[in-house]
Order: C-alpha cells, then structure tokens, then sequence
C-alpha cells in the first residue's frame, strides 16, 4: 500500500504542474523525463520548454494539521527559449533580454497560475536563477525553484 500512496501523490503533483503550465504558459511546451533522455531526444524537443528533471521529485515532507494530512514537495522547472536563429551563440546582453522575457511571459504567469489554482497551498517563496544551456547550444533558461504544498487524499 506504502508505494501505492507515494506513486498517486507523485503523479498528483505533476499532474498538477503540469496543467498549470498548460493554462498559465500555452505556448511552451511540457517535458518531464530525465535529463539524459532529453539529451537523446533533443532533436525533437519543441521551444519554448519547461523541463522538471524526473529525480528532482523526491518523496517530499508529510504534516498533519487543520484539514488532514498534506505533502510538500521540492520542484524546480526549467523553463527554456532559443536564443534568435541568426546569431548562434548570443552574447551576455542578448541571453539576459531573453530571460527577462522568460520571466515576464512565462514564469511570473505560471507562479500566478499556480497559487490561484486551488489545488496547492500559495507559493510565497520561490528563486529564479539562469542556467547553462540545456539540450540546444542556443537555449536560454532560467530554473525556477520552489516548494509545493497539497491536501493528501486517501
């Protein structure tokens, strides 16, 4: 029964990210898988990306409180552009317009998106910090990290 319980509550969370990607952020899409898999398939990942690395979901914390058992779980989505076809390798200037836009378009509407959703406690803290090109030499991303918090039904 133990991994029935962590299976389900595994599989809620990322349904439930990714629905609010869907809503908040519609023109990227969503990827869940590992980080060597999506090395293999890169030629056919599809920009703009938001990509939560499969074994960043960990088992979480358990409480019990108010309304019954609930479940926090790390996250962190990365959440990618191409830089401009045109110029391969953009320069430091070029890379930080693309994650301003990344943080404006998607992020900010995705954390938005997340607290109104009513499926998982607001998130009140999270960081945004960039990243090292992920699957395309000319990707642009930043990883938004937080800790999301959801009611437990058994």
């Amino acid at each position: 029964m133990a991994n029935d319980i962590k299976h389900y509550t595994i599989m809620k969370v990322l349904e439930i990210i990714k629905e609010v990607c869907s809503k908040a952020v519609p023109g990227y899409s969503f990827e869940f898988e590992t980080e060597r898999m999506m090395n293999v398939l890169a030629d056919d990942i599809k920009f703009p990306l938001i990509f939560w690395e499969e074994y960043t979901l960990n088992d979480g914390h358990y409480s019990e409180g108010t309304g019954g058992m609930r479940k926090t779980v790390p996250v962190e989505l990365s959440f990618m552009k191409l830089g401009p076809l045109d110029n391969p390798n953009p320069d430091a200037i070029e890379r930080e317009r693309i994650r301003e836009q990344i943080e404006e378009e998607a992020i900010r509407p995705f954390i938005e998106c997340l607290n109104s959703c009513g499926k998982v406690t607001p998130v009140k803290d999270f960081t945004i910090t960039p990243q090292p090109p992920l699957f395309d030499t000319n990707a642009v991303s930043l990883l938004l990290r937080f800790s999301v918090t959801y009611k437990l039904c058994w």
